[in-house]
């Protein structure tokens, strides 16, 4: 069975804790559903359900089936193992989870060494056509620490890792070679991503440089990119670039994206009850709830589909994934107004200081 050991730096607060909750604690459940989530982002494009003929035998797998071979589901275990060294982490309690507002918590230390280590227990075919392999499992970890992080609010800038080294079925050490946003970044996309046609999904857009695309489309409807990253320049360190990412990304506008909603407002438009116990909803809250639901809330809890990083390169990373859902085998109609509050949340990434 071949591995690689990983050796990671912590290099922006990592609120990741254990079985109570609250103590700073590395776990491998948490890998798998990083692994888990961006391999799922990254095949968007296939058919969620199997695909089947008018007899019932199955033409073409969904991104369901697929993904249960891989990690697992009620039905089968999980081909990948994941080990990560058990030893005492540094806790330190001087960083805000919402970097902008509110009280410290408990966290990893930056700079703290983790090592992970993964395994496959065999290959994911369909059709005799290899769709999971030990290389792509290295190629989607690579994709995780530059896109992603683990832990509280790794969607906001949180819990990002930087590989430093490893070691290859027990081979001696290696560098690792950090990703560059173009074409290496590219490269372990396209791994990851199951082809369509025989053909790459994504690619770098030649008319920014600073912007990588998926040239898939799953709709009816023209969309440029289900999944569009791209890179935002900013200055400071990686702390004031997560205040400056957290604190954009509470700006929430009106429905008319003409002015920011205030604290003051937000309280007001909590929902109320009349005389019969049912619940009043004004106006304006159904509007906060329709902004909400395109850039992530909290309450009614709604997860971001924008999801933003500090790459190892220190530069900030924004990832959109655009969800086009599935009704009686056809896809609906994508919501261009959600389109343009996402692409608003992205520009108010890019201009706050």
């Amino acid at each position: 069975m071949e591995s690689i050991t990983f050796e990671c730096e912590v290099i922006t607060p990592m609120f990741l804790a254990g079985a109570d909750g609250v103590t700073p604690e590395l776990r491998a459940p948490s890998i798998k559903g990083a692994l888990r989530f961006w391999w799922r982002a990254m095949n968007g494009h296939l058919p969620v359900n199997d695909i089947k003929d008018n007899s019932g035998r199955v033409t073409q797998k969904g991104l369901r089936t697929i993904e249960g071979e891989i990690f697992g589901d009620t039905s089968q275990k999980c081909k990948v193992i994941i080990i990560c060294e058990q030893k005492e982490f540094e806790i330190v309690n001087q960083y805000k989870m919402i970097a902008h507002k509110g009280g410290q918590s408990k966290s990893f230390e930056l700079g703290e060494i983790v090592k992970i280590t993964l395994k496959l227990v065999r290959n994911v075919t369909v059709n005799d056509t290899v769709n999971f392999d030990f290389t792509k499992l290295k190629a989607l970890f690579e994709v995780v620490c530059y896109l992603g992080g683990l832990g509280k609010r790794s969607r906001r800038g949180n819990g990002c890792l930087k590989i430093k080294s490893f070691i290859e079925n027990e081979n001696s050490e290696t560098v690792y070679t950090q990703l560059t946003f173009n074409q290496s970044l590219v490269d372990r996309l396209n791994s990851v991503t199951l082809d369509v046609n025989d053909s790459k999904v994504f690619t770098s857009l030649s008319s920014n440089t600073n912007l990588i695309g998926s040239r898939f489309s799953n709709t009816n409807q023209l969309i440029p990119n289900i999944v569009s990253i791209e890179k935002v320049v900013k200055s400071g360190n990686n702390e004031q670039k997560r205040f400056l990412v957290s604190k954009a990304t509470h700006n929430t506008k009106n429905e008319d994206n003409n002015r920011v909603i205030t604290k003051a407002e937000n309280e007001g438009m909590r929902l109320s009850k009349d005389d019969r116990g049912n619940k009043i909803i004004p106006n304006d809250y159904k509007r906060f709830l329709q902004y909400g639901k395109f850039v992530g809330a909290g309450q009614p809890r709604f997860a971001s589909p924008i999801i933003v990083s500090i790459s190892p390169n220190e530069e900030v990373i924004v990832t959109k994934l655009t969800t086009v859902k599935e009704r009686d085998g056809r896809t609906e109609i994508v919501n261009t107004n959600m389109l343009g509050i996402q692409t608003n949340l992205i520009d108010e990434i890019k201009i706050i200081s």
